[in-house]
């Protein structure tokens, strides 16, 4: 599943500056920069790192969700009983329903 169309962000990929690694950028240009942190100038491009990968981690967490939903609506329609499901794919679940509340948060709609 791709996120870009109906993206309200600057479309990825992101990546770390290559001339300062407190920038974030993209193919279009400049997205933001990870200020200092009061734990300490390491954080800052740690978080850097980690701003640079949001889209990436969207496109990831929303393949997450579809193919845990996809494996759920076949199981219901096998037949699969419920309780079996949670207890065999419990985990998978969660995690998707995980994936869904993140992607929420950042404002992409799963």
């Amino acid at each position: 599943m791709t996120i870009a169309a109906s993206a309200q962000y600057t479309p990825g990929p992101w990546a770390v500056g290559a001339v300062d690694p407190h920038d974030i950028c993209a193919p279009s240009g400049f997205v933001a920069r990870a200020y200092r942190t009061v734990s300490g100038p390491g954080d800052t491009v740690a978080n850097a790192h980690l701003i640079a990968a949001a889209p990436d981690l969207a496109e990831a967490l929303l393949d997450l969700a579809e193919v845990v939903n996809e494996i759920a609506t076949e199981q219901c329609e096998a037949g699969i009983n419920v309780e079996y499901w949670n207890r065999t794919s419990g985990a998978g679940w969660q995690a998707a329903r995980a994936a869904e509340a993140a992607l929420t948060k950042a404002g992409v709609q799963p």
